[in-house]
């Protein structure tokens, strides 16, 4: 475990293959998916480590079996930002209901662009 930031407790794991790197952290709940571990620890010490509220904690833990519908918004939604905390939200799986934090602006950006143009790739 390593402190980054505001988040005392935190673990990293290779995901997606080896192409990405999650960074958590234990007590907040927040992650950061990056294609380095060093850009996923920079853009989770830049958030702040509070519980997220019952709207985002709903999104974390969505699922087919559990979806979650983000306050104000629906089950179809592919971007959304919670209105609570201003957390940012890419639902990148409908199919599974998986719903990914994002932390990066640019990442953002380059989401609503995809979005704006009805073109999506792989984040």
């Amino acid at each position: 475990m390593k402190a980054i930031g505001g988040h005392e407790r935190t673990e990293s794991e290779t995901i997606n293959n080896g192409s990405r790197v999650a960074v958590t952290c234990l007590d907040c709940g927040s992650c950061s998916v990056e294609e380095t571990l060093s850009a996923a620890e920079e853009f989770l010490a830049q958030a702040k480590c509070v519980p997220d509220c019952q709207n985002c904690q709903n999104l974390r833990y969505s699922h087919r079996d559990r979806p979650a519908v983000p306050i104000n918004g629906t089950r179809d939604m592919t971007l959304y930002v919670c209105p609570n905390e201003g957390n940012k939200w890419h639902q990148y799986n409908k199919s599974e209901a998986s719903w990914q934090q994002i932390m990066n602006p640019a990442q953002w950006s380059t989401l609503v662009g995809q979005e704006d143009k009805g073109t999506w790739a792989t984040v």
